[in-house]
């Protein structure tokens, strides 16, 4: 291998002094300064590394082009070399985020989370959809290790649970007591909602929601808006019906405007009570922070959720729990506010 460096206008070639056949892991620690066994524990078990030592290591295999044999590692430990990611069909709910177009951009961040991990790893990523968790069936998931999407019901945390092989449960999942699970904080985003609106001055507000009985995460964010609006001496109000009726609820809006403050379960149902009322003037906050309400010519901020940090997470602890490490029963990826 070799490097070039310019000095006072000369070039200088310098040659390292690694394998120039088949770059091995002996070349790849050499290079990063640490031991093979090092090198080894960064692809199997790289929460068991600093991040300093990950980096080195990481870079010195990119630059050498070092690719671990992931088919002959399986072999060796007598495994799949697979994960997967594990997805429910959820048929029976009137209302479920997956099944509008607007949010593929939200899948696509979760996939990257997934592969940013999993590339650097032992492990192969597969994709699998089943159309309730009473069609999960052992015989057809052959893999190391699952990672639940979108866990939000408890069939579905009890139906990946009991597939017998480590699991990580994402990302509406802080509530499944007993399980092994990375999640959002549905009621701490409903919350920062709260605390962004009190900070723009207002004084009385309303929350925009819908699917209550459905969707529990919603009940979620209404929980801590509520609360947290309480403990900071808000008027808050509720338009429960704001998803299914967008036109009623812009219409009690519209009537003699009593709000100052407008917050919303998510971004969409915000969007489509702009599409009926300016609300000019008004603060307001989403929830999801989807990229697409930056075309719209009254923009607002929005809770980011975090799900590629999410599954990001999960992909790590899985990787933990498969080399035999112990992982808390709950990791939680706070939400924030994105302005931009």
């Amino acid at each position: 291998m070799y490097t070039c460096t310019i000095t006072c206008g000369h070039i200088i070639v310098k040659e390292h002094s690694v394998n120039k056949g088949k770059v091995t892991r002996n070349a790849v620690a050499q290079m990063a300064g640490v031991s093979t066994a090092t090198v080894s524990r960064v692809y199997n078990d790289p929460a068991s590394v600093s991040p300093v030592k990950r980096e080195l290591v990481l870079e010195a295999a990119g630059d050498l082009g070092y690719r671990p044999n992931k088919q002959a590692s399986s072999l060796r430990r007598g495994t799949t070399g697979t994960v997967m990611l594990l997805e429910c069909g959820k048929p029976r709910r009137s209302y479920y985020w997956k099944q509008l177009r607007l949010f593929n951009w939200f899948y696509a961040d979760i996939i990257h989370g997934l592969q940013e991990v999993f590339e650097r790893s032992m492990y192969t990523l597969q994709l699998k959809r089943v159309e309730k968790p009473g069609d999960i069936d052992r015989r057809e998931i052959q893999t190391d290790g699952i990672i639940g999407f979108d866990i939000d019901l408890q069939e579905e945390a009890d139906a990946a649970a009991g597939l017998g092989i480590p699991y990580i449960l994402c990302h509406h999942t802080a509530s499944f007591q007993g399980n092994f699970r990375c999640a959002t904080d549905n009621v701490r985003g409903g919350a920062l909602q709260a605390e962004y609106l009190f900070e723009q001055g207002c004084g009385r507000v309303c929350c925009l929601t819908g699917y209550l009985a459905e969707v529990y995460p919603h009940r979620e964010r209404l929980e801590g808006f509520l609360g947290r609006s309480k403990e900071l001496g808000l008027q808050a109000e509720v338009i429960d019906y704001a998803m299914e009726d967008p036109k009623g609820a812009a219409a009690v809006l519209r009537r003699g405007m009593q709000f100052d403050g407008i917050a919303a379960v998510n971004d969409l149902t915000l969007m489509n009570i702009l599409q009926e009322i300016s609300l000019d003037g008004v603060p307001m906050i989403g929830y999801d922070a989807v990229p697409i309400r930056h075309l719209l010519s009254r923009t607002f901020p929005s809770v980011d959720p975090r799900p590629r940090e999410i599954y990001h997470r999960s992909a790590q602890l899985l990787i933990t729990r498969l080399s035999g490490g112990e992982i808390p029963e709950l990791q939680v990826i706070p939400p924030v506010i994105s302005l931009g």
